[in-house]
């Protein structure tokens, strides 16, 4: 089963976990709702339903990551499979499995 971002309290109301309050602020907010706005789990299913055609958009950020960043073959490999470049991202997690070993040699 896997984790849920948020804690529910005796009376149904939800509160985010905080390692999660950044990343969903940001995914919300891109659909034009505010985390604060959702209280419940009822709350919680209307706006991961209303946010979901962001979502590729969202994941797209997170690939690129933040700006001036060098990004590592791992992440330009998201970036292509992001993009449906898969032969790029595979080429990509090539480069990236030769550094490893790279490292564990030298």
């Amino acid at each position: 089963m896997e984790e849920q971002p948020y804690l529910i309290d005796a009376v149904g109301n939800i509160r985010f976990k905080k390692e999660y309050q950044s990343d969903l602020k940001e995914y919300f907010l891109m659909a034009g709702i505010l985390i604060d706005d959702i209280k419940t789990i009822e709350h919680y299913k209307i706006a991961r339903d209303n946010a979901r055609p962001f979502f590729d958009s969202y994941l797209h950020k997170i690939a690129a990551g933040k700006p001036g960043e060098k990004a590592s073959y791992e992440r330009q490999a998201l970036i292509a499979i992001a993009k449906g470049d898969y032969e790029e991202s595979e080429s990509l997690m090539q480069k990236a499995k030769i550094r490893r070993l790279l490292k564990v040699i030298s």
